[in-house]
């Protein structure tokens, strides 16, 4: 094995050695999410085959969630029968962030020579964001950003023959069916073919990407008359203003650290070089990988979802901008005073991804919050027949996976029904009148009220002169979960 063999296990090393100990060793539980992915892994391990209907989510909807990411939770499952589904998922995450560093340097080193994979895959390794989104949590992020730089580099040399299209095709296809991200590699490949080489190549991949839209309607047609398109309640993909704006707005800040931590990476350390990786590009005549890469740019302008995937274009355009300012001379001797200042950049750029990630560590998320709720559902021993409403939006999908009842509201939001869940929500969250919001409570079915204090959202005004009384209450570490059984 040589040298750079060695220098590149000793990154993966050091990558997978992060994103186990930023939580200390434990699955994260940063938000509600993982419950959902955990649990439809497990209906596809224990049933042996994909839900045709989801009957816990907003009173029951089509599974329509990409299945990639849950079908390996069942697979790590039949693997590992000892873990539960959340710890499952979350080492497949670390597993799929860990070779996404290896997947960037095959990128890289054809792209931009050995010694630049090799500064790419040490950023890629200790990129702040991409350590805590790849970390133990039991999110698909982990495997999109894996099949995105697998497809970016079979579409790239899909233009040197016909051997690379099979392989494009199926990374493509894996993304279709695992993460809804894959639209924005669609539209970045259909404009490298308008802007890139002509002939073949450029013809090649637009039956590629045919191909892939073709695959992405065949399995999700049956789906689009229950959808609503929403771009979600959670806004990620509003405008990035600034950070003062989200603060201002009232927004937890803690769930802004991953994206603080990423865009602060990008303004203060970085930008400037990878606008110039980008030049280099152009002036390469790469107008391909030079389009990818701009779009990605443009993509720090909105909340940090989509960025977190692509973050490894930007990452190959900056380790370029590294290259080629190390092999900047001077003098008639030649003297390499570029290494100097390349390997200061780079010193630089690694500490504050340190820094930053070790100021992440040890962040699990309000874990007796979680905890509170557990006890509360797994004690009151709900059936298929329980139909529950959250104070708090997104405790769905808790709701779900840790009773065998309905959630009334979730936070997928791409389902028509949500749109009159929240309606209600949003009726009874202004209702002080109790009679009136017990017959709305009646007419949608609801049985069971759950209330986390505290909640930023506020509780039900209804609830504050009523007779309800509490069925079951656990209070951990400054959190309180109350189930109320309606009357």
């Amino acid at each position: 094995m040589n040298r750079r063999w060695l220098l590149l296990l000793g990154i993966l090393l050091a990558g997978l050695s992060l994103r186990l100990w930023v939580s200390d060793f434990a699955p994260m539980e940063l938000d509600y999410d993982h419950f959902y992915h955990a649990r439809i892994g497990g209906h596809i391990y224990e049933g042996g085959h994909l839900p045709a209907w989801d009957d816990q989510e907003l009173g029951g909807i089509p599974y329509y969630y990409p299945p990639g990411y849950h079908i390996w939770i069942a697979l790590g499952k039949a693997i590992l029968p000892g873990y539960d589904y959340i710890h499952v998922g979350s080492i497949l995450t670390a597993i799929f962030g860990t070779l996404s560093i290896l997947a960037l340097y095959i990128l890289a080193r054809r792209e931009i020579g050995g010694d630049g994979a090799l500064v790419a895959s040490l950023l890629f390794a200790t990129l702040p964001i991409a350590v805590i989104r790849t970390g133990l949590w039991a999110r698909p992020t982990g495997l999109a950003i894996l099949l995105a730089i697998l497809a970016v580099h079979a579409l790239l040399r899909s233009g040197e023959g016909r051997k690379w299209a099979p392989l494009a095709l199926l990374a493509i296809g894996a993304f279709v069916l695992s993460h809804s991200s894959v639209i924005f590699l669609i539209c970045m490949g259909l404009l490298g073919a308008a802007l890139g080489r002509k002939g073949e190549y450029g013809r090649r991949l637009l039956i590629l990407y045919a191909s892939a839209i073709l695959l992405g309607l065949l399995y999700y047609a049956r789906y689009i008359p229950y959808l609503n398109f929403s771009m979600g309640y959670t806004k990620e993909h509003e405008p990035a203003i600034s950070l003062g704006t989200y603060l201002a707005s009232g927004t937890d800040p803690s769930f802004l650290l991953p994206e603080f931590f990423f865009l602060s990476y990008l303004a203060l350390t970085s930008l400037p070089l990878i606008l110039y990786g980008l030049l280099l590009f152009l002036k390469e005549g790469r107008r391909e990988l030079a389009g990818m890469v701009g779009a990605t740019i443009l993509l720090a302008f909105f909340r940090y979802n989509l960025l977190i995937i692509y973050s490894f274009l930007l990452i190959l355009a900056l380790a370029r901008a590294l290259v080629a300012i190390s092999r900047v001379s001077i003098g008639a001797k030649r003297i390499r005073a570029g290494w100097s200042l390349s390997a200061l950049l780079l010193i630089t750029i690694l500490s504050f991804n340190l820094f930053l990630v070790s100021a992440f560590h040890g962040e699990r998320g309000p874990l007796e919050k979680y905890e509170a709720i557990k006890g509360v559902l797994e004690e009151a021993g709900l059936g298929p027949e329980d139909l529950v409403l959250s104070n708090e939006i997104v405790a769905g999908h808790g709701i779900a996976y840790y009773s065998r009842a309905g959630s009334y509201l979730s936070d997928l939001t791409d389902v028509r029904r949500w749109d009159r869940h929240i309606a209600v929500y949003k009726e009874l969250m202004g209702e002080a009148d109790e009679k009136r919001a017990l017959k709305t409570l009646e007419r949608e079915g609801i049985g069971y009220l759950l209330i986390i204090q505290p909640n930023k959202r506020g509780n039900f005004l209804f609830l504050n002169d009523t007779d309800f009384q509490p069925l079951l209450e656990r209070e951990e570490g400054g959190y309180t979960a109350t189930l109320f059984k309606v009357p």
